[in-house]
């Protein structure tokens, strides 16, 4: 016999306990079975156990029937195979089921066990299929978009400086609001700048720092989100990456919106997050007392998700204690985050605050040193640990 720990592991849904009890005896052996007679108590077993592969519900159960059972388990669960079990033959309800519930598998009762078997087995296949996929696409999304982002950063340091320090915003709130797919918004705000490689530096600039711009300036940065968008759609899989770039200057009140364009709550929840982040780093740009960046926040607090605007003051009340370390070149380490910006003797922009240190980077920095009779002004300053964690998030795909 197989040892149980090592059998995948199947959630099995029906309020029949006789046939619960005749499913067990015929696949005990096979699947690490946990049998339950409630959807709702089924759902909060999902809410705590990740280590399922497969779902089985009956269609005809009180309370939750398999149909809303398993079209929550779709929505919440989306890796997790469905397979439906039904004494009733319906084929409205079958087509139902299928639909709405995104059924991998339906079947009728009473089901031969050697039927129900192979399709459970079929289903963990799926499963383990779809979850390769997803870490395969991860590990290449991931990777690409470093490459990329690391060699604009390089390139145009404020510019991708200004995308790591919005990153890592993003990812805090993602996280404190409990979003899901975090990743789509993470690689947004990575590539949030994307498009300001169109935009001389110098424009950048005086936009980062509130100074008077004319009127072909502010043209050109409102069309650098729709680069941007623009550069990003023919990547399959980050279409709502490139809609929350082209969407990421919208106010969340409407104000200054064209019509037709999307407010509150349809604005993408991806957009809502990158106005909120690209403009707190500009107020921080200007004003480094945090009380006062609060302050900025709080008084146009209608241009964002209030939400949102709540945990952005609870991020800011944690971030208050938060200390700095200063280092030399030497001793910069990949993974470390810049928490001021690096600069020449003589006041040239070698890395912005923001930026994740790469081998690139600890190169570029080396060569410059080598090659230039300036050293770096004053000693470096980085983020602390617990602010410079990298691009980890998981692709819900």
């Amino acid at each position: 016999m197989v040892k149980k720990a090592s059998l995948p592991r199947v959630l099995y849904v029906d309020d029949d306990q006789n046939l619960l009890s005749a499913v067990r005896r015929h696949q005990h052996e096979y699947f690490d079975l946990v049998m339950l007679t409630d959807a709702r108590e089924a759902l909060a077993i999902l809410e705590n156990d990740a280590s399922f592969e497969v779902v089985v519900a009956d269609l005809q159960m009180p309370g939750m029937d398999g149909i809303e059972f398993l079209m929550q388990v779709s929505k919440r669960w989306p890796d997790l195979t469905r397979i439906m079990l039904t004494g009733n033959a319906d084929l409205e309800a079958a087509k139902r089921a299928v639909n709405e519930g995104q059924i991998a598998r339906f079947l009728t009762k009473p089901c031969v066990p050697d039927d129900l078997r192979a399709a459970i087995r079929a289903g963990i296949k799926l499963h383990r299929l779809v979850v390769a996929e997803r870490e395969l696409l991860e590990k290449t999304l991931h990777g690409a978009v470093q490459v990329v982002t690391d060699i604009l950063g390089l390139v145009n340091p404020a510019a991708f400086g200004k995308a790591a320090r919005v990153r890592r915003r993003v990812a805090l709130m993602a996280q404190k609001l409990g979003l899901k797919d975090t990743w789509r918004y993470e690689i947004a705000a990575m590539l949030s700048q994307i498009g300001s490689v169109t935009v001389p530096s110098e424009v950048i600039d005086k936009c980062d720092h509130a100074r008077m711009l004319s009127t072909a300036e502010r043209r050109m940065l409102k069309e650098q989100a729709e680069v941007g968008s623009r550069l990003i759609r023919p990547i399959p899989r980050l279409e709502e990456v490139s809609e929350a770039i082209r969407m990421q200057q919208l106010r969340y009140d409407g104000v200054g919106s064209e019509d037709g364009e999307p407010t509150g709550e349809n604005l993408p929840v991806g957009a809502r997050l990158l106005k909120l982040a690209l403009d707190l780093d500009k107020f921080e740009a200007t004003e480094k007392d945090p009380e006062r960046v609060l302050a900025q926040l709080r008084k146009k607090a209608s241009a964002y998700d209030p939400m949102m605007v709540q945990v952005a003051e609870e991020l800011a009340e944690c971030a208050a204690s938060d200390r700095e370390s200063e280092l030399t070149l030497n001793q910069l380490q990949e993974g470390m985050v810049i928490a001021e910006d690096i600069r020449s003797e003589s006041g040239l922009l070698l890395v912005s605050a923001g930026q994740e240190v790469s081998v690139a980077l600890i190169h570029r920095l080396t060569n410059w040193l080598e090659s230039s009779a300036q050293t770096v002004k004053g000693p470096i300053k980085i983020l602390p640990p617990d602010n410079a964690e990298s691009f980890d998030g998981e692709l819900g795909v």
